[in-house]
């Protein structure tokens, strides 16, 4: 599979696995053969989030809300994207 050159798409809104915003953008790449397969960089911290065609989200957002007054090395463990707490 080949990706193009950035370019405009449909506006996406998702939750930013990396920095946990809420954005939107239509700027990303896709796949040239399909083009079911999507990558939208995240306007805040220009980490790239892909979508498969059924709409999973890679890395998917930490579930639940952020944990107040954790000791560093906890936070450091939580805050990581694509951990997942079972």
């Amino acid at each position: 599979m080949s990706w193009n050159g950035e370019s405009k798409l449909k506006s996406h809104k998702f939750r930013c696995g990396f920095c946990g915003n809420l954005v939107a953008t239509d700027k990303g790449f896709f796949d040239s053969e399909t083009g079911q397969k999507k990558v939208y960089p995240c306007p805040h911290c220009n980490n790239p989030s892909y979508f498969d065609p059924t709409g999973n989200q890679f890395p998917g957002v930490a579930p639940g809300n952020k944990v107040s007054h954790l000791p560093n090395e906890l936070e450091a463990i939580y805050a990581r994207p694509g951990v997942v707490f079972l």
